[in-house]
Order: C-alpha cells, then structure tokens, then sequence
C-alpha cells in the first residue's frame, strides 16, 4: 500500500472538498450510494443529518418542537431501505451540534419509547455523552462541561436490554418496512430475515392504543418486558410502553 503525503495546504483544500461532497450527501440517498459500499472498498457507512432538520423552525434548529411522525417515518424508511445491502446507517437523535432528545421529549414513557425505536432501526446505534442520565443539556465542545449524572433519570438499564435485543433477535439480514398509527403518533416497525419475522410497536407519545399489526392472531411475548401480548383479528393493545414481537416462519 502507497502512502500518500500531503502539505497543510493541500489537506486542508482535501478536507474542504470531501466536507462539501459529504454536505451534499446529508439529503441525497442516490448520492450516498456513490460513495458507499458495504464490500469494504469504499466508505461502509454514512453518517447523515437529514432526519435531524425534520423538528425545526423557520428561524433556528435549536427548537423544541417534537418530531412529526409521518415525516420521521418517511425519512428514516427512506435511508434504512435506501442503503439496504449498500452501506450501514448511524443512528442518532442528537449530537454535539444538536438540541438533546431529552430537551423536547420530557416524559419518561415517551423518551424509553423514542429510545427503543432507535434500537429497532438496521444500523450503529449512537448515544452522545449524557444521553443515558437523560440530560436535556448539550455540553461545550471546547469548555470544561461536565453532564450531571442523576441516577434517579439513569436509563442504562433500559440501553443493556436494547442492546441484548439488537445483538440477539434483530439481524442485519433484515429487510425493513415502516408504518404508524398517525392518529396516536404510534410506530409500527416491520424486519424480517425471512427465517424470524421481528415487529416493533413504539408510542411516540406514550399513548395507549388498539394498534393493527400484521402478525396472526395468538398469544406472544415482549421481548422488552416479558409479558404476554395477544393480537385479536389483526389488533393488539398498546398501553403506552414499547413492544417487540417474533414469529418464525414455517
């Protein structure tokens, strides 16, 4: 292998060339593709923003405003099959340069069920410094900022779980479909590696529910909490906490 050397003046005109080629890409999953390969020959995986713009206002991104559902479903359905069998997805909600989840969705119930969400999803799951003790403060990148750690808002329970369920149940040979309940800002999140058929039923809002699914009627048990979960003629109850489901094919 060759080893290329570089002046500063020549790596700084290379970094803001592929800082602007990357810019581009934050919208564009056809773009993306160009760049991305999951053989290892070219970037495995891409690392895009384009979900995050989806709460703003007109005036600023710093804003509270909660994710629109429908908007966030299309979007994050578009990149997972977009890069499917291409490249891997990063999954985040929030960044050194972004308002903290924690920030605009206060209630417990309704941020466990953001979190698993993110779990669900194909890709590298990212959590920024803090996220786990549910800090609504983004810390400075250039002062001394130190997160508090309020072990009475600690989730790293809830992370242990999510990650057993991302390393043993979910696979990356999943295919992925997205629906929702609109009406209660319900998620119904579909993978399926044509062996085990895995369903996610996330209440943005921690509202409860009779949810449609497709699953056949019967007896299951969620992954997350143990419990019993029966589907009746296409429906199953929701009460506000998350759901993940399995049935393998015969």
């Amino acid at each position: 292998m060759k080893t290329l050397t570089l002046t500063e003046a020549e790596t700084t005109e290379l970094i803001i060339l592929v800082r602007r080629e990357l810019e581009e890409l934050d919208k564009l999953v056809e773009e993306a593709k160009k760049y991305a390969n999951a053989e290892g020959t070219e970037l495995n995986m891409v690392f895009q923003f384009e979900h995050t713009s989806l709460d703003h206002n007109p005036h600023s991104k710093w804003s509270t405003n909660r994710y629109y559902l429908p908007a966030l479903k299309e979007n994050l359905t578009k990149w997972q099959n977009g890069l499917d069998e291409i490249a891997w997805n990063s999954l985040y909600y929030c960044n050194h340069d972004q308002p903290r989840i924690c920030s605009f969705v206060k209630e417990e119930s309704a941020l466990v069920n953001f979190t698993a969400f993110l779990y669900f999803l194909k890709g590298t799951t990212l959590l920024y410094a803090g996220q786990e003790y549910c800090c609504d403060h983004t810390p400075s990148l250039f002062e001394k900022d130190v997160f508090p750690r309020a072990q009475e808002k600690d989730i790293t329970p809830l992370l242990r779980k999510l990650y057993a369920v991302k390393k043993n149940i979910l696979s990356p040979e999943d295919c992925f479909r997205g629906t929702a309940d609109d009406a209660y800002d319900i998620a119904v999140l579909e993978r399926d590696d044509n062996h085990t058929r895995k369903l996610g039923v996330f209440s943005l809002k921690g509202k409860a529910a009779e949810v449609a699914v497709s699953l056949p009627d019967g007896m299951y048990t969620n992954h997350l909490d143990g419990t019993a979960v029966q589907v009746v003629a296409g429906y199953l109850h929701c009460a506000g906490d998350p759901v993940l489901l399995t049935t393998v094919h015969k």
